[in-house]
C-alpha cells in the first residue's frame, strides 16, 4: 500500500500548495525523511520551515484509517493530533477533512479561489484515483521501466472515468518527460510519436485544464510559453517544477534575471534536490552573458544528476567562450548523447539542428552561442537557423488564405527529398513524399486561433499536429524557402507554388 500513501502525500501537498499563504515544501525533499527517524526540529532547520505534517495510512480492502498530526518545528510541541476511519468510496471528505484541520490550526484565511481550489480531485472515481495515484509514484521514480508502468496505470485511470482531464493531463507529462529524457523506448514508439502523444493527451486534457496540464504547455508552446505557466503557478504557486519551467521560459524570452528568481524559489521549496534547478539557473546566467556562471552551476548540476545531459549544450558554449576548447568537446559530446538521433533530423543542417533546442528569442544570445560552438569546431560553416519574430506570422484571415487553397512544397528533414502538399479551399489536403508509403496521403487542415491543425491517414502514425506559420525573412531570391512553419517536431522551411 505504499503507492497510496505516497500519493495521499504529495495530494496533502498539492492541496496545500494551493493557499497563497502557506510556503509548502515540495515532495521531493519531503520524501527524503521518509521512513527516517528524524526530529522534527533537524527537520525545519534544514528545510527552513516552522510546521511538519506527519502520519501514515493504513488501507484494508475498502477500509482507510488515516493518522495525523500537525507539529510545531521551534518546539516539538504538537498544534492538533487525529485519527480518521472511513472507506475509500470517501477518501475525498477524509482528506478534505485533514486540510480543513491545518488550515484552522494555522489560523490561514482563504479566498473564495483558494476555497474552491483546495481539495479537488477532477474525479468522483475513486478506483480512477487510485490509478492515479500508483501511476505517478512509477512517473516520480523516472525510469525506462517505471515510465512503462505509469503509463499504463494512467491509461486505466481514464477508463474508469473517461472525462479524468488530470490523468489526461499526466500521461501528456509522461510522454512528453519521456521525449526530452530519451526515454521513448519505454512505450516501443519514436521520439517523434512521443511528442505528438503528448500533445494529443495535452489537447484532451485542457477541456478542464489543472496546473499539470498548464505546466505541459508552458513547456511544449513557445508561443504561450509564459501565459500558460502563469496559470499553472496561479492554481499551483508552490510547485518547484512549475517554478523552474517558468525560468527556462523567461530566460528563452529575453527576461533572465526575472526567470533566475524562480529558479531561486523553485530550489527554496525543494531544498535537498537541486539538480535541475542548478541546471535552470545555468539557461539563466548563459542567456545573461555569464560565461563562468554557467559554468559552474550546470558542472555542479550535472555531477549531482548526470542525467541532465541536455543542459551540457549550454555548456560546451560557455566553455568555448572562456577559451577552454577541449572541455568544450567533451561537454558537447555528452549533450548528443542526450539529444534526439540523428536520423530524426538527417538533412536539417547543423545548426538548425542545434537550435531546434534552444529556441532563444535575443538574436544575440542565439548568434553568440552558434559562433562559440563554431569556433572550436563543433559546428562548420553551413546553412544558418532560422530566425522569426511575432511580426512575421500568418494570422487570422491571412492564414486561412494561405492554405486553403495552395500548393506548397519543401525538402524533407529526413533525407533531403521534395515533398508537396497540395489543399483544397475546404481543407481537404494531399502530400506527395518519398518516405510516405506509396508516395502520395490524404487527409485535412483545420485551423483553431492562429494554429494550423494537419491530420493524415499515414504520416506521423494519422496523429494530428499543429504549426504556426511565419514568413522567413531568409528566403531566397530565387523564391525558396520564403515560408517556415514551426511544430512540435521541427521548423520546417517551404514554398508556396504559385
Amino acid at each position: 500500500q505504499e503507492y497510496f500513501a505516497d500519493g495521499m502525500t504529495d495530494d496533502l501537498i498539492t492541496d496545500l500548495s494551493k493557499i497563497a499563504g502557506l510556503f509548502v515544501i515540495a515532495r521531493n525533499s519531503v520524501f527524503t525523511y521518509k521512513g527516517k527517524s528524524v526530529k522534527v526540529k533537524q527537520i525545519g532547520r534544514d528545510l527552513g520551515v516552522r510546521y511538519v505534517l506527519e502520519g501514515s495510512v493504513r488501507k484494508v480492502d475498502n477500509q482507510v484509517r488515516i493518522n495525523a498530526q500537525l507539529i510545531d518545528t521551534t518546539t516539538g510541541g504538537h498544534l492538533w493530533a487525529e485519527r480518521y476511519d472511513g472507506e475509500m468510496d470517501n477518501i475525498f471528505d477524509l482528506q478534505d477533512k485533514i486540510n480543513q484541520k491545518i488550515i484552522s490550526a494555522l489560523a490561514v484565511k482563504l479566498t473564495v479561489g483558494e476555497k474552491a481550489l483546495v481539495g479537488q480531485k477532477g474525479t468522483n472515481d475513486p478506483a480512477a484515483y487510485e490509478e492515479l495515484l500508483k501511476g505517478r509514484v512509477h512517473y516520480l521514480r523516472n525510469t525506462t521501466e517505471d515510465f512503462t508502468k505509469a503509463e499504463a496505470c494512467f491509461k486505466r485511470a481514464i477508463q474508469l472515468d473517461p472525462n479524468y482531464g488530470q490523468a489526461r493531463a499526466a500521461l501528456a507529462m509522461l510522454y512528453w518527460l519521456a521525449a526530452q529524457q530519451r526515454k521513448e523506448a519505454a512505450f516501443k514508439i519514436s521520439y517523434v510519436e512521443a511528442r505528438l502523444r503528448a500533445r494529443q493527451y495535452l489537447r484532451e486534457s485542457m477541456k478542464e485544464p489543472t496546473s499539470i496540464a498548464y505546466q505541459v504547455g508552458g513547456v511544449s508552446q513557445h508561443d504561450e510559453a509564459i501565459s500558460q505557466l502563469e496559470k499553472a503557478l496561479t492554481l499551483d504557486p508552490n510547485d518547484p517544477a512549475g517554478l523552474a519551467a517558468m525560468c527556462r521560459v523567461l530566460s528563452y524570452s529575453g527576461r533572465p534575471a526575472e526567470g533566475l528568481e524562480y529558479a531561486k524559489d523553485a530550489m527554496r521549496l525543494d531544498p535537498l534536490n537541486p539538480g535541475r534547478y542548478l541546471a535552470y539557473m545555468g539557461i539563466a546566467h548563459f542567456c545573461m552573458g555569464e560565461w563562468q556562471e554557467t559554468v559552474t552551476v550546470i558542472e555542479k548540476a550535472l555531477k549531482l544528476n548526470p542525467e541532465l545531459r541536455g543542459f551540457a549544450g549550454y555548456l560546451a558554449s560557455a566553455y568555448a567562450h572562456l577559451g577552454r576548447d577541449d572541455e568544450s568537446k567533451a561537454a558537447a559530446q555528452t549533450f548528443r548523447r542526450g539529444s534526439p538521433s540523428r536520423h530524426t533530423f538527417a538533412a536539417l543542417p547543423p545548426a538548425r539542428r542545434w537550435m531546434f533546442f534552444y529556441p532563444f528569442k535575443d538574436r544575440g544570445v542565439a548568434d553568440s552561442f552558434l559562433e562559440s560552438l563554431k569556433r572550436v569546431g563543433l559546428l562548420a560553416p553551413g546553412p544558418e537557423y532560422i530566425h522569426v519574430s511575432k511580426k512575421d506570422q500568418l494570422t487570422g484571415a491571412e492564414l486561412r488564405a494561405f492554405y486553403c487553397p495552395s500548393t506548397i512544397t519543401g525538402l524533407s528533414a529526413r533525407d533531403g527529398s521534395v515533398w508537396s502538399e497540395e489543399t483544397t479551399k475546404g481543407g481537404t489536403s494531399t502530400y506527395r513524399a518519398n518516405f510516405v508509403p506509396g508516395g502520395v496521403d490524404t487527409g485535412k487542415k483545420w485551423f483553431e486561433g492562429d494554429k494550423v491543425w494537419i491530420q493524415y491517414s499515414k504520416i506521423l502514425f494519422g496523429m494530428a499536429f499543429c504549426v504556426t506559420t511565419f514568413k522567413n525573412p531568409r528566403g531566397t531570391h530565387e523564391g525558396k524557402d520564403e515560408y517556415v512553419r514551426v511544430s512540435d517536431i521541427a521548423m520546417t522551411p517551404f514554398s508556396r507554388v504559385r
